[in-house]
Formats: structure tokens, C-alpha cells, sequence
């Protein structure tokens, strides 16, 4: 039975490795998935950011173009029908 008081050492294939080392690995690898988990929540907030401003982005030009549509010229009318397709495209696939 091992003696607490020494260090004892985990058998491995190609080394040995102390408990300290062991524990000094276990933490470098909690960093880096803590690390990780940091940078996608960072992530997820920017996401929802811009997926907040496009939604915005749509809402105004439906309402531009739904108010405007006569009294538009035709070139400004045929590019908010572009621009708000595209944006009813990439909300359709990429929001909801």
C-alpha cells in the first residue's frame, strides 16, 4: 500500500506522470474549455445582436415600402423589393 506521505506516480504507456503533473494537466485543460465556453457565449450574444438588427433592418423596409410604394420612383421601388426579398430569404433561413 502506498505511503501518502511520498508522491506517487500514475503509470502511463509512454511516461510517468506525478499526481501534480496530473493535476497541473487537469486545470490546462479546464482553462482551455472554459476559455472556449467564454468565446461561444461571447459568440451567441453577437449573434443574436445582428440577427436583432437585420429583423430591424427588414421591419423598416416592409414599412417604407408598403407606405411608399407609390410614390416611389421605379429604380428605388424595384431595389426595396430586392433588398426586402433577400432579407425575407436569409430571416426565413438563417432566424426563424
Amino acid at each position: 500500500m502506498p505511503d501518502h506521505a511520498t508522491q506517487t506516480t500514475i503509470r502511463t504507456s509512454s511516461s510517468n506522470i506525478t499526481d501534480q503533473q496530473y493535476l497541473e494537466m487537469a486545470e490546462h485543460c479546464k482553462d482551455i474549455v472554459d476559455k472556449a465556453a467564454d468565446e461561444k457565449k461571447k459568440l451567441e450574444n453577437e449573434n443574436l445582436e445582428l440577427k436583432k438588427v437585420i429583423t430591424t433592418a427588414y421591419s423598416f423596409i416592409r414599412v417604407i415600402d408598403s407606405q411608399y410604394d407609390l410614390e416611389m420612383p421605379v429604380e428605388a421601388s424595384y431595389s426595396m423589393e430586392l433588398i426586402r426579398g433577400y432579407l425575407s430569404d436569409f430571416i426565413e433561413k438563417n432566424i426563424f
